[in-house]
């Protein structure tokens, strides 16, 4: 009787094809995810200057503008702020209510104690700061106009937490008035 098994050879020749596969899909794994990431930062721009836009077309309609200080409290209307034009106070609660609601980064960058990094910051340069993070910045020469900027890629370096002077962003601009 004939024994029906698997050679030596023929089990090595399998575990070889197996182990190329493997090498092969851990890489393109991981330039889908960096691509995932990226797609969500972008997301997460546009919804930052939708929402920013909306907000602001509540005061021009004399809609109340109100936004979360903290997970558990709202802020006061903040129209009388915005109209004054003063886009420091707006982008610094802006920045609160993103973060009360738990906004993190979409590239997964954490703190030293291990929650994760801000998906949403005041103040900084168009370009620079941490990748995904979207920066709510306001003119120096002009209190009225917040500039939303967020980096999503280092190119042509490797995607990394700060990569300095190098990488793309979004950026938009909006009048405060």
């Amino acid at each position: 009787m004939k024994s029906k098994a698997f050679t030596l050879i023929e089990l090595l020749v399998v575990v070889a094809i197996i182990g190329i596969l493997a090498a092969v899909g851990v890489t393109t794994f991981s330039g889908f995810q960096e691509k995932a990431k990226i797609s969500a930062t972008k997301a997460n721009h546009k919804s930052i200057v939708k929402f920013v836009s909306t907000q602001l077309m509540k005061c021009s309609l004399g809609d109340e503008l109100i936004l979360k200080q903290n997970p558990t409290t709202d802020t006061p209307d903040l129209c009388p702020d915005v109209l004054a034009g003063n886009a420091n106070k707006f982008a610094t609660q802006l920045s609160y209510h993103f973060n009360s609601l738990k906004w993190c980064n979409p590239m997964g960058w954490k703190h030293n104690s291990g929650t994760c990094l801000e998906a949403v910051e005041t103040s900084g340069t168009v370009g620079e700061g941490y990748t995904g993070a979207t920066k709510l910045i306001t003119s120096s020469g002009s209190s009225s106009t917040l500039t939303i900027d967020t980096k999503y890629t280092c190119d042509p370096s490797p995607l990394t937490e700060l990569c300095h002077g190098k990488g793309k962003s979004l950026t938009a601009s909006i009048k405060i008035e």
